[in-house]
């Protein structure tokens, strides 16, 4: 019996959703599922809010965005006693993601409403990584995770004294980096994410924002504040409320 699957977007640019049906695994997905609801590729409003016998039964319920209004909570919890497991797909719909640095009242990740599952990072989530996901879920294994931060696998990883004092006053470099941002005073959160990504930012010369999500057990949000606390800021970037709230905006 094939699995039924659903694809859901709340508030989102739909970059996650845009990367999984752009796939070659997409096509697995198609002919070993069964998409029960999709409104992304059914020309439909994904926020609206369906009579619980519309809503059929889903194996796997794939929830990308964040919550931003009342109709995206009611689904959710209508989503979450249809599915037996609901996965948060990207930044967004695990931390709030860059809809964090809006003025909207409102950017909560999925979890805060109802229990999720599993995830799977990302800014949209890297190709290797959500191809992977998906197998697992058709196979019925457990999301791969990552035990290693991006530094492990950085090319520009330096080789810093311990105990160090490191001073970051940019968020973006002055040339094509050779050396670790960080020892360029460049704010980098490369130390507190998982790898997983290739290092794609890094590559482009763009500094880590940490899209990717925590290794493997550890609490993003603390991990960041105790990260930046080792940092010697500069005024500007202490005032800066995109250095953390662009995926970790404290929940009220």
């Amino acid at each position: 019996m094939k699995l039924k699957f659903s694809v859901v977007s709340l508030n989102s640019c739909n970059g996650c959703i845009s990367t999984l049906v752009s796939l070659d695994v997409f096509l697995n997905l198609v002919k070993s599922a069964e998409l029960v609801y999709f409104p992304f590729i059914e020309d439909s409003d994904p926020t609206t809010v369906k009579e619980d016998a519309e809503l059929e039964y889903s194996d796997v319920t794939l929830v990308e965005g964040c919550v931003t209004q009342t109709s995206e909570e009611e689904l959710l919890k209508k989503l979450r006693k249809s599915s037996k497991k609901i996965i948060a797909l990207g930044a967004c719909a695990m931390f709030g993601g860059i809809e964090s640095l809006s003025q909207s009242d409102r950017k909560e990740p999925v979890s805060k409403y109802i229990a999720i599952d599993g995830a799977i990072p990302g800014c949209p989530p890297p190709e290797n990584v959500l191809g992977t996901s998906i197998i697992a879920l058709l196979e019925g294994r457990t999301l791969p995770s990552a035990k290693k931060n991006l530094c492990s696998v950085c090319e520009l990883r330096p080789e810093l004294e311990k105990f160090k004092t490191i001073k970051v006053d940019k968020l973006h470099p002055e040339k094509f980096p050779t050396t670790c941002f960080l020892d360029e005073n460049v704010l980098c959160l490369g130390p507190v994410t998982r790898e997983g990504c290739d290092a794609k930012c890094i590559k482009m010369g763009l500094p880590c924002e940490g899209c990717m999500g925590p290794p493997e057990g550890l609490d993003y949000t603390a991990n960041v504040i105790n990260f930046l606390s080792t940092l010697e800021l500069s005024d500007r970037l202490k005032k800066y409320e995109g250095v953390i709230f662009r995926l970790y905006r404290p929940r009220t």
